[in-house]
């Protein structure tokens, strides 16, 4: 049913997909891309835990799942995690994917990874309360970190597309919520990726 609604969606665009409840759709934006891909991943929670029955796909499980079935994400970056989570990375894969908290670490690996386009995955629980509110339990990364991020991956490499969830579902929040939305949206709209894609984005 997802692949059904998802049919006529371009993944070369920007998606906000609610709360992080829904961070497994990436999954499918991904599966549609035509052409290999590195993947940028901001997020405080490792996304990499086994399902807990069958291959039954999950916030916790969908990136996981992405390394497992999709040969055409060669290589993930992923900032922000809790370093409690970094065990949940299985062996065999910690050739493809990289942690760090380090920003100029991060910037270095997106230097040296320009050969091929990205993809850009935020859960806003990623950011410190202080940014923004969400549903589940929050890291410590300011917009001040995020921002030169995210324009040092547009300036050193070609951005395809990029999703957004981490919406809060608690009462009162959400004002707090749009802000930081209309915050990030103005970010987006003036990197290139954005400015190439002509696309336009209504809040």
């Amino acid at each position: 049913m997802i692949r059904k609604r998802l049919k006529h969606c371009a993944p070369a665009d920007v998606h906000f997909i609610d709360n992080g409840n829904y961070h497994y759709l990436t999954y499918y934006w991904l599966e549609k891309l035509n052409t290999p891909v590195n993947l940028l991943v901001f997020d405080h929670h490792s996304d990499m835990l086994p399902p807990v029955f069958g291959k039954i796909m999950s916030c916790g499980s969908w990136l996981l799942r992405t390394v497992e079935d999709l040969p055409m994400v060669k290589a993930v970056l992923h900032f922000g995690m809790d370093p409690s989570y970094l065990s949940h990375i299985p062996v065999k894969f910690r050739n493809r994917v990289t942690a760090t908290d380090d920003e100029h670490q991060a910037v270095r690996f997106l230097k040296q990874h320009q050969n091929r386009p990205w993809y850009v995955s935020l859960d806003k629980d990623v950011f410190s309360n202080r940014e923004v509110r969400t549903n589940w339990d929050q890291g410590r990364l300011r917009f001040s970190v995020f921002e030169p991020l995210l324009r040092a991956a547009d300036r050193y490499c070609t951005i395809l597309g990029m999703d957004v969830c981490g919406e809060s579902t608690l009462c009162g929040e959400q004002w707090r919520g749009d802000y930081f939305n209309r915050r990030l949206v103005r970010l987006i709209k003036s990197l290139t990726f954005y400015k190439n894609k002509a696309m336009c984005i209504d809040l």
